[in-house]
């Protein structure tokens, strides 16, 4: 049945000659294009009824035809869709595709069956095939498979509901897999046809068994790992918490999850909210200003190529101005470790030389220079700073003036360490230097980062130099 039958296109035709327009009438009855409208018309102007008669496919046309379609066409000059109604056909590409073929092969074009017949060959084959009748020995052996396989299925049905969950958990599914290929001495290939399981699902099933973890293990793993070390694990974040997983439980477990479980349990450390006032040691131009040679570029894949250093000021007590102290650590951007650091109450030029001195003396022969970066604090424009730098063959490296983030990677540093350590409140001074030294001891050896594969600093140069031994 057409879409539009006789009846219908008769009342359209009408409406057209009436003096209705074709857009407004396709519009009105739900036609796609108006030229299928004016294709109407015209068939009804030169075939009256018929033309509007649902047209047959017919299979093939005669070479003969197809010439006199195309002798025709070119005879009056008429256009592809003026010939197709002339001849009742009922695409115009049709008789496009006959053009072609005779210019490209002659009449011999024309007679050209449809479809390839090469994979026409191929479907009589395999019709002949199947309409062979199957011999004794092969219907013997496929009504003892299908028997093999309506017990399978009966002894499917009858282990499922034994189970005690309403669902089949993945891991049983894999057991009772096993056991009935086991219990009938058949393929797995059978088997999971029986119990209409994809194969791919059963081998990815199989590969990662075992592996099934419920919330209640991961809570109870994220609970040790936050006793570890309470005064600083309780702060890791989820992407932290995930490394401790994957990297010392084993676990595979998506970040996302450990996110879910964490927020459920009020876990999720609220600290890094909370903002820091900033020591600025800049007092102008006092000496000499050296060249910015990182231009922030941090990272490197060598250790103690690039050194970064910064002071910053930590508060105890009532947080007065005479109660403060200062840290200036020497920080390696291969692995984020704190070679050195000093701390005091005032910032001069010879506390920030303490640690410079002996992070540079510990150094191990390199193959390359050593560059050390600093802000334009007036300890760093120093004339002894500059020559302690020159004495170790090392390059100077500073900030542009007012320009913190050319130093990122230590304020950064500051932030954590001032998010784990100042969540305190320490009465005296003692104790906040015992916390800042016992922090610094566990963030290079026990605090792992995500970007170092979930390892702490020294570990992480440890394993790179034993791979490059």
């Amino acid at each position: 049945m057409s879409k539009f039958d006789l009846e219908f296109r008769i009342k359209v035709v009408t409406e057209y000659l009436a003096g209705k327009g074709s857009t407004s009438l396709a519009k009105k009855y739900g036609v796609s294009n108006d030229s299928v409208v004016l294709g109407w018309v015209h068939r009804f102007e030169q075939r009256g009824i018929a033309g509007l008669k649902a047209r047959s496919m017919v299979s093939e046309y005669s070479s003969q035809f197809k010439v006199d379609v195309l002798n025709w066409r070119k005879q009056n000059q008429a256009s592809l869709p003026v010939t197709a109604l002339h001849f009742n056909l009922s695409s115009p590409s049709t008789i496009w595709q006959w053009e072609r073929r005779f210019q490209e092969a002659g009449i011999a074009g024309l007679e050209r069956k449809r479809g390839n017949q090469k994979i026409m060959a191929k479907h009589k084959q395999r019709n002949r095939k199947a309409a062979k009748p199957q011999s004794s020995s092969e219907e013997l052996k496929q009504l003892k498979q299908e028997n093999q396989m309506l017990k399978i299925e009966n002894e499917f049905l009858k282990k499922t509901r034994c189970l005690s969950t309403e669902e089949i958990k993945t891991h049983e599914l894999i057991e009772l897999v096993g056991e009935l290929r086991q219990m009938f001495q058949v393929s797995i290939k059978l088997v999971l046809k029986v119990i209409q399981i994809p194969r791919s699902t059963y081998y990815y099933a199989k590969k990662h068994r075992g592996r099934e973890l419920n919330d209640a293990q991961i809570i109870q793993a994220i609970d040790e790992i936050r006793q570890q070390d309470p005064k600083y694990t309780r702060k890791y974040g989820y992407r932290r918490v995930t490394e401790a997983l994957c990297n010392n439980y084993g676990f595979k477990i998506n970040h996302k999850r450990v996110l879910r479980i964490m927020r459920e349990q009020n876990w999720l450390c609220q600290a890094y909210n909370r903002q820091k006032r900033k020591y600025n040691s800049y007092k102008g131009t006092v000496g000499v200003i050296a060249p910015n040679r990182f231009n922030r570029r941090f990272k490197t894949d060598r250790p103690y190529q690039k050194l970064v250093i910064d002071v910053s000021e930590f508060r105890y007590g009532n947080k007065s101005q005479s109660e403060r102290v200062y840290l200036e650590p020497v920080l390696d951007l291969y692995n984020g470790e704190v070679l050195a650091f000093n701390i005091s109450d005032h910032p001069t030029v010879d506390f920030t030389l303490k640690p410079l001195k002996e992070a540079l003396e510990n150094l191990p022969s390199l193959g390359y220079r050593t560059t050390v970066h600093t802000d334009q604090g007036f300890q760093y424009q120093n004339r002894r700073w500059r020559n302690t730098l020159k004495t170790h063959r090392v390059f100077q490296s500073m900030s542009r003036k007012a320009t913190c983030l050319d130093n990122a990677a230590m304020e950064s540093f500051f932030h954590i360490m001032k998010v784990e350590v100042m969540d305190e409140q320490f009465k005296t001074k003692n104790e906040l230097i015992r916390a800042m030294t016992e922090w610094i001891d566990f963030y290079n050896h026990r605090r792992i980062k995500t970007k170092l594969d979930g390892k702490s600093p020294v570990k992480y140069r440890e394993l790179a130099v034993q791979k490059a031994a």
